[in-house]
C-alpha cells in the first residue's frame, strides 16, 4: 500500500535536538517495519515527515519527495538542510509542485501527496493546523488514515507538546 504521511512539526514532537528526532524516527521505524507500504510519499516538513522519510530509507522502501517549491527547505541550518539533501538523493523520485514559494504552495504540495496515496499515516495530535486540513482532506477523499498520535503519547513521546 502507498502511504502520504502527515504529522506535526519538531516543536510538538519533542524538539529539533538529536535524541529526539532518533527516538521520532525510532516510532516511525517501528510503523514501517510493522506495516511494510509499497511506498512513503512524504512532504519532506521537519518532524513526522522526515522522521518517515528516514524511516522508509532505512527500511528499504521506496521513497517519494514532495516539495512544495524548489527552494524548500534551503533557509534551514546548515546540518538539516544536508540532511534534506541526502534524503532527497535517496528518493525514488522528487516531485516540486510549484515552482516558486507562494500563499498556498504547501495546501498544494499536500494535496498531491494524498492524491497519490492510497492510505495516509499522521502523528496528529487533534489540534488545528496543517496537519488537522491534511486528515480532514483525506477523509474527505475517502482515504483511510492511520493516526498514531495515541500509540506515541502511549510510548511516553509526547511530552506534554500537544498544544497547537
Amino acid at each position: 500500500m502507498i502511504y502520504a504521511v502527515t504529522g506535526h512539526q519538531p516543536h510538538l514532537l519533542g524538539g529539533f535536538g538529536d535524541e529526539a528526532q532518533e527516538a521520532l524516527t525510532a516510532f516511525a521505524r517501528g510503523w514501517v517495519d510493522r506495516t511494510r507500504p509499497s511506498k512513503i510519499i512524504s512532504g519532506m516538513a521537519p518532524g513526522w515527515d522526515l522522521a518517515m522519510a528516514r524511516a522508509s530509507i532505512r527500511c528499504g522502501v521506496r521513497l517519494v519527495a514532495a516539495l512544495a517549491f524548489p527552494e524548500q527547505g534551503q533557509d534551514w541550518p546548515e546540518p538539516a538542510r544536508e540532511e534534506l539533501d541526502r534524503l532527497l538523493s535517496w528518493a525514488e523520485h522528487v516531485h516540486c509542485h510549484s515552482n516558486e514559494r507562494h500563499k498556498g504552495c504547501w495546501t498544494l504540495r499536500d494535496r498531491w501527496v494524498l492524491e497519490q496515496a492510497e492510505g495516509v499515516v499522521a502523528l496528529w495530535s487533534g489540534a488545528d493546523g496543517g496537519t488537522g486540513r491534511a486528515v480532514a482532506a483525506a477523509n474527505a477523499m475517502g482515504l483511510p488514515v492511520v493516526n498514531l498520535w495515541d500509540e506515541w503519547v502511549s510510548a511516553g513521546q509526547d511530552s506534554g507538546r500537544t498544544a497547537a
